[in-house]
């Protein structure tokens, strides 16, 4: 088919955006997740 040699040049860069997104969901989910794990613990913790 005719560009197909600008194929995997456009995948490659799919695919190191997608990681990069998935990077960042990572580290927010984290961020997120002990800001919450921190919000349910802070009443027991004061008692």
């Amino acid at each position: 088919m005719p560009g197909e040699s600008a194929n995997p040049d456009r995948i490659n860069l799919n695919c190191s955006q997608f990681t990069a997104a998935q990077t960042n969901y990572r580290s927010v989910e984290k961020v997120f997740g002990s800001a919450v794990w921190v919000m349910a613990a802070s009443p027991r913790l004061r008692g």
